[in-house]
């Protein structure tokens, strides 16, 4: 018999009492929890037959291409004929086509097939186990059971079938639960796999693989500009909050669970546009790397597609727990108006957030315009901290401005930094990008035609009033666009 982990000997020893008092049983779990595994163990035990997905394909090859529940049914049919159990495997799959939303003629006719299958099975004395999935009648004629989530004995178990034995009793099972709290059999084995070479793999380069390798985010961190929390100017508070209260139980995870710490359910970043609310997720997608999802401005209301990728966001988030979802400008997605019912789907997310399964997942909103927010949302208890994004004042301009402006050629040194600090009052961090970037343009510019006399500061200057008239202009058609005429 194939070597099962403690979860799946459970699952294991359960489906086949079951078998004794039923012939019908269905065997569910996620995709890579080990149900092939379970499946061939059973199939040793009763002496019966294992029949894949793969089986099928090959019957398939001469047979009419609309009508895979016919080959299906002939191809069980004459296991029961010659077995006394037959194991099915990757049922699931076979379900996906035949009763599914797509274009197959024939939906749902399978029901009737497997009923046929179920009632040979009965009449003949015969065991038959669903793997993967079955239909509900099936469910209901016989016992379903599940592999559980694995604990920290099950991630040793299928370590220790791929690592040396050294390098597997130097690993903190423990830790690595707490870390990741939903690995499967699969991803345990390509961890496993890859790390074997490792002669003395500790347990924090094993954590260091799944946070940079073997979990997975939404976010391409190539596509995300380079920036750390401690680079952010003006936020103090604001940073040893959000490290406080969301970084640190999802990152010292020992800590966390000596003092039964847990991140904030609901975050919110509320401040003007250009304040840093983006650039805070930028920081965090790369500190958190494989822990971090972001729902932003790709997710677009309205399409068919919309709440299909909201739910697999957070599907995702919870299999990755501790996981934040970050939904950024998440005003701008109630402001159209066409999505009613999504505030009452993040209400339902956020209150699902309590339950032992999803505790550890934190949901972050930025928004512009509380008013733009539905009070539901923010109740207390949903949104358990609030915090806002301000305008820089001048000594983190000055230390934003410094930053830019590092390393510039010796021909534009000499920039009156007090001066840029009065004329950028009231700029918010992303006002200050153009200042910087646009000044050296022009004076790049004048520098060509042979006119570049001013003093290098001048530049700054006047890069800094056309992003004010700029900011002007957008006032403007704001309050035109309101109506008010302010």
């Amino acid at each position: 018999m194939p070597p099962l982990c403690p979860a799946q000997q459970v699952t294991f020893a359960a489906l086949r009492h079951s078998l004794t008092l039923n012939p019908i049983g269905v065997l569910d779990g996620r995709n890579g929890s080990g149900k092939t595994a379970v499946l061939r163990a059973l199939c040793e035990s009763h002496g019966g037959v294992y029949l894949p997905l793969a089986e099928l394909v090959v019957e398939m090859r001469q047979a009419n291409p609309l009508a895979l529940e016919e080959t299906f049914e002939r191809l069980v049919s004459e296991a029961l004929e010659k077995h006394p159990a037959v194991f099915l495997d990757d049922v699931d799959v076979l379900l996906a086509v035949v009763e599914g939303c797509g274009s197959y003629p024939r939906s749902n006719w399978v029901s009737g097939v497997v009923i046929r299958l179920c009632e040979i099975a009965e009449s003949t004395a015969k065991k038959l186990v669903f793997g993967g999935g079955a239909p509900w009648n099936v469910r209901s004629r016989g016992y379903s059971q599940c592999i559980p989530e694995f604990s920290a004995a099950d991630y040793e178990f299928v370590a220790r079938q791929y690592l040396p034995a050294a390098t597997a009793g130097r690993l903190d099972f423990a830790h690595l639960k707490r870390y990741a709290t939903h690995l499967l059999a699969r991803e345990l084995r390509s961890a496993c796999e890859w790390l074997a070479a490792e002669a003395e793999l500790t347990t924090a380069e094993f954590i260091e693989y799944l946070r940079t390798q073997g979990l997975s985010s939404n976010v391409h961190l190539a596509d995300v500009r380079q920036v750390r929390l401690q680079d952010l100017q003006g936020m103090d508070e604001l940073i040893t909050s959000l490290e406080t209260h969301v970084v640190l139980p999802l990152e010292n995870d020992a800590l966390a669970t000596e003092y039964g710490l847990r991140p904030k359910r609901g975050v919110l970043l509320l401040g003007p546009p250009g304040t840093g609310k983006t650039t805070i997720g930028r920081a965090l997608a790369h500190r958190l790397q494989s822990k971090f999802f972001r729902i932003d401005g790709t997710f677009i209301p309205g399409t068919n597609d919309f709440y299909w990728k909201i739910e697999s966001v957070f599907r995702q988030a919870r299999d990755n727990a501790p996981a934040v979802v970050f939904i950024d400008d998440c005003d701008a997605m109630f402001q159209s108006g066409q999505e009613l019912g999504l505030y009452r789907y993040l209400l339902t997310m956020l209150d699902g957030l309590e339950s032992e399964g999803c505790k550890d997942v934190c949901v972050i909103f930025t928004a512009m315009e509380l008013a733009d927010l539905p009070p539901a949302l923010l109740r207390s208890g949903r949104i358990e901290l609030w915090l806002e994004t301000r305008l820089p004042d001048a000594p983190a301009r000055a230390r934003i401005l410094q930053a830019k402006l590092a390393g510039i050629p010796a021909d534009l040194a000499g920039i009156d930094i007090a001066r840029l600090l009065e004329a950028t009052e009231g700029f918010t961090g992303a006002d200050l990008d153009p200042v910087a970037a646009d000044g050296k343009k022009l004076f790049v510019a004048e520098k060509l035609r042979g006119q570049a006399s001013r003093p290098a500061t001048d530049y700054f200057l006047e890069a800094a009033q056309e992003v004010r008239r700029n900011k002007s202009r957008y006032a403007a058609a704001q309050a035109a666009q309101r109506g008010d005429g302010s």
